[in-house]
């Protein structure tokens, strides 16, 4: 009886595990991802928050193994994963309305790489509740040039 209650919790927690690591997957062709990559920044498979470089083929065996450790956990592996879910939903319906306003753009509006970085750097004013002073304005502009990238941020 406590064997099959583990072998369903495994069988449970690895199906979750495998659809949402598909999701995160195939979300990356979504207008969100092109736009996040006009600045050079790519979706991590494992934390789903976005970076600069790295290497996917390592990202996707980490997830694999933390797959196959979670879904071992049985059933406390599937409520750990309930839990994020249930967390990363909740964190954000607490947004602010600007926030949501610019993410919903950056979803769904094909955006030029400058309105890109202006709209991730407004989001990143609106999360830390103060705005960025021309020096701090000017080292982000050196960091995106260094990747290649010619944006002005400075006509804000």
């Amino acid at each position: 009886m406590l064997l099959k209650i583990y072998l369903t919790g495994v069988i449970s927690t690895f199906i979750w595990d495998l659809f949402w690591s598909t999701y995160r997957l195939f979300s990356k062709k979504s207008l969100l991802d092109a736009n996040m990559a006009l600045i050079g920044l790519r979706r991590s498979m494992l934390s789903g928050n976005y970076r600069v470089g790295g290497n996917i083929y390592r990202e996707l065996a980490i997830l694999f193994l933390f797959i196959v450790f979670t879904s071992l956990t049985s059933w406390l592996g599937f409520c750990f994963e309930l839990g994020n879910s249930i967390h990363s939903f909740l964190k954000n319906q607490g947004e602010p309305q600007a926030l949501k306003e610019i993410r919903w753009k950056m979803k769904n509006v094909p955006l030029r790489p400058s309105e890109v970085a202006q709209l991730d750097i407004q989001c990143v004013e609106i999360q830390r509740g103060q705005k960025f002073n021309p020096e701090q304005i000017k080292k982000i502009e050196e960091a995106y040039k260094k990747r290649g990238f010619d944006i002005s941020l400075s006509t804000r």
